[in-house]
């Protein structure tokens, strides 16, 4: 599985006004994950990616949008 980088950050601009600080602080992770992630540097780690699920659950959001499921 991998995030779908182009449908994560307008899920972090609508849902987050754009702070990565703030989607962390949502997902449970650090801003440099996210940061991290976003940039391409690196992939999305479990933790990530069962937290974005968690969080597109909790939100009525299809988290199919923002996970590649390989």
């Amino acid at each position: 599985m991998n995030i779908n980088v182009n449908t994560f950050q307008k899920l972090i601009e609508d849902n987050f006004y754009g702070s990565y600080n703030k989607c962390a602080k949502a997902l449970n992770v650090a801003p440099s994950t996210i940061c991290r992630v976003v940039n391409g540097n690196n992939n999305a780690g479990v933790k990530l990616l069962s937290s974005l699920m968690q969080y597109c659950n909790d939100n009525n959001l299809r988290y199919e949008d923002y996970i590649f499921l390989q």
